[in-house]
């Protein structure tokens, strides 16, 4: 049995190695990607975004107070003539 394991791990180590440097290989291998390059409609696009309001144009703009009014609901027991599952544990 101890002959076994130690075959067994000598081998998953060396398959793992090979399987590390095959991927290692498979990706020094790849096409790259292309270079980046801007062109003049997404730079331009940027520039169309609305500006960002600021924190006190928020405050001032909602300063008037609201009336929300949040109502909890108690859940509904859809199982209530059901018994209930019990699993017995200690």
């Amino acid at each position: 049995m101890k002959f076994f394991k130690t075959i067994l791990r000598i081998w998953l180590a060396f398959v793992s190695a090979i399987g590390f440097v095959a991927g290692w290989i498979f990706l020094a291998h790849s096409p790259k990607p292309a270079p980046y390059v801007a062109d003049a409609a997404t730079a331009s696009g940027v520039a169309d975004l609305p500006p960002v309001p600021s924190l006190d144009s928020l405050i001032t703009s909602n300063s008037a107070p609201s009336n929300t009014n949040f109502t909890i609901s108690r859940p509904s027991r859809v199982f209530a003539s059901s018994p209930r599952l019990r699993t017995g544990g200690s």
